[in-house]
C-alpha cells in the first residue's frame, strides 16, 4: 500500500503557503529549508526584488550568488541600483547577466555615470521585458545620454527621469543632429513620462530629435520644469492623446503660445 503523500509535498499548497509570507525575508528563508520542493517557491520570492543601495559589498556577494546559482537570475522582476555603491567592474558584470524577466528598473547616482557605467546602463535598458524605468543622476553630456537610450527596449512604456546638471559645470549641450547616429529601427514609444528637475532634457525632447517618441503619450507629469515647453509642437501634438496631466512647474517668459 502506497503511503499517503504529505501535505508539504503538494506544490499548490506549498506555493500558497509561501506566497502568504512574500514580504517576510526571514520566513521565506525558513521556508526554503523545509523541503527541497519548497526551495524553488521560496527563492522566487526572495529574489523577486533586488536592491543594491548600500556600500557594504552586497553587489560582489550577489554576483557570487548568481554565478554559483544562475537559475536565480530568472526570478528577478525588479531591480534598484545605486551605481556609486559598486565598482565600475561590478556594475558592468551585473549588467552582463541575463536578467530576461526584469519589469521594473531603478538606476540612481549622486554623480554623473562614467562612460563604462553608461554602457552598463545601456545594457540594462535593452532588457526585453522592461516596462518601467527610473533614471536619477546628474548629467552633463546629453550626447552620451542619447546613446544610452538608443538601444532601449521597445517594451519600455513608463519613464521617470530625474536629471540634474552637474553643479558648477557648463550647461547641458543638445546633441548635434549632424553627428548623432541612431542604431535602432524605431524610437522608444512611451505611454507615461514623469520629469523632475532640470528642464534642458525636456527641451531636448521637445525638439523631436531624441530617441523617445511622444506620439503615444497618455500620462505626463512635470515637476520643477519650464512649463512653456508644453507649447512646443512635439508636446502640443502629444497633448491630444493625454489622459492624465500633472504640471508643477515654473514659467520662463517666452513668446505667447
Amino acid at each position: 500500500m502506497r503511503p499517503r503523500p504529505s501535505p508539504l509535498d503538494i506544490p499548490e499548497l506549498a506555493e500558497r503557503c509561501i506566497s502568504l509570507l512574500h514580504d517576510s525575508y526571514d520566513d521565506l528563508v525558513a521556508c526554503a529549508t523545509v523541503k527541497r520542493s519548497w526551495t524553488y517557491f521560496a527563492q522566487s520570492y526572495l529574489f523577486k526584488d533586488v536592491g543594491l543601495s548600500i556600500e557594504d559589498g552586497s553587489c560582489a556577494r550577489l554576483l557570487d550568488v548568481f554565478t554559483d546559482s544562475p537559475h536565480l537570475i530568472r526570478f528577478v522582476l525588479r531591480m534598484n541600483v545605486w551605481v556609486e555603491f559598486m565598482s565600475p567592474e561590478e556594475f558592468a558584470a551585473l549588467a552582463a547577466l541575463p536578467f530576461l524577466n526584469i519589469r521594473v528598473l531603478h538606476i540612481c547616482s549622486r554623480r554623473e555615470p562614467s562612460s563604462q557605467a553608461a554602457t552598463a546602463i545601456q545594457q540594462f535598458l535593452a532588457l526585453p521585458r522592461l516596462e518601467y524605468v527610473k533614471l536619477k543622476y546628474t548629467l552633463r553630456d546629453l550626447d552620451q545620454f542619447e546613446r544610452t537610450l538608443e538601444r532601449a527596449s521597445p517594451s519600455i512604456k513608463h519613464l521617470l527621469l530625474c536629471l540634474e546638471s552637474t553643479q558648477g559645470s557648463p550647461a547641458l549641450v543638445f546633441p548635434s543632429p549632424k553627428t548623432r547616429t541612431t542604431t535602432t529601427q524605431t524610437r522608444m514609444q512611451i505611454s507615461s513620462l514623469r520629469m523632475v528637475g532640470d528642464s534642458t532634457f525636456l527641451r531636448w525632447l521637445a525638439t523631436g530629435r531624441s530617441a523617445i517618441d511622444l506620439s503615444r503619450l497618455r500620462t505626463l507629469d512635470l515637476r520643477g520644469c519650464d512649463s512653456t515647453i508644453l507649447c512646443t509642437p512635439a508636446f502640443a501634438s502629444a497633448a491630444a492623446g493625454l489622459e492624465v496631466l500633472h504640471v508643477d512647474c515654473f514659467i520662463v517668459p517666452h513668446e505667447p503660445c
